[in-house]
C-alpha cells in the first residue's frame, strides 16, 4: 500500500511539472518555440539516419532522405504529434493515475482529470493569443484534448484490468481455502 501511495505522489508531481512545462512552452515567443520544434525534429532525423546506416539502409528512397526533402512538413507532424498529442497523452497518464489513486471518490477523480486536461489544453492555446509570433488554435485545443483523452482511456483501462485481476486472484484464493 505504501508503494502505491509513493507512486501516486510521484505521478502527481510529474503531472504538475509537465503541466508547468506546457504552460511555459506556450508562453515562449514563436521564434524560440520554432527552434525547440526544429531541434526535436532534427534529432529524430539524425537518429533515423544512424539507424539506416547501421542496418545498411539509406540512399535515394530512404526514410531519412524523404525527411530531408520534406523537413518542414516533417517538423510540423512532429510538433503536432509529439508537442500536442503526445505531451497531453503523457500528462493524462500521470494525472489520471494520481487522481484515481489519491481520491476515494473515483467518479470525482475521473471528472477532475478530464476537466484538468481540457482546462490545460485551452489555457496553453489562450496564452499563445498574447505571445509574439504565436497564435492560439481551436484545432490545437482539440488535438491536445484528444491526446489527453487517449492517455486517460489507457490509464483507466489498465487500472480496471489490474482491479479485475486482483478480484479474480482474491476469489481463487478464497475458493481454495474451502
Amino acid at each position: 500500500m505504501k508503494t502505491k501511495r509513493i507512486l501516486s505522489i510521484i505521478s502527481l508531481t510529474l503531472f504538475l511539472i509537465l503541466a508547468v512545462v506546457l504552460v511555459y512552452e506556450a508562453s515562449m515567443p514563436g521564434e524560440i518555440s520554432s527552434e525547440h520544434s526544429g531541434a526535436v525534429s532534427g534529432a529524430i532525423q539524425d537518429a533515423t539516419e544512424k539507424v539506416e546506416s547501421a542496418v545498411g539502409g539509406g540512399g535515394e528512397n530512404s526514410l531519412s532522405q524523404k525527411i530531408t526533402l520534406n523537413f518542414s512538413e516533417f517538423a510540423y507532424m512532429v510538433r503536432k504529434g509529439i508537442g500536442h498529442f503526445g505531451a497531453f497523452m503523457v500528462l493524462a497518464i500521470f494525472g489520471t493515475y494520481a487522481l484515481i489513486s489519491l481520491l476515494k471518490d473515483k467518479a470525482s477523480a475521473i471528472l477532475l482529470s478530464l476537466t484538468l486536461g481540457v482546462v490545460i489544453a485551452t489555457l496553453t492555446e489562450l496564452i499563445q493569443l498574447n505571445v509574439q509570433g504565436r497564435y492560439g488554435s481551436f484545432d490545437d485545443v482539440m488535438l491536445d484534448s484528444f491526446g489527453y483523452l487517449v492517455g486517460f482511456v489507457l490509464t483507466v483501462l489498465i487500472a480496471l484490468i489490474i482491479k479485475l485481476i486482483s478480484i479474480l486472484r482474491y476469489k481463487k484464493t478464497k475458493n481454495a481455502t474451502f
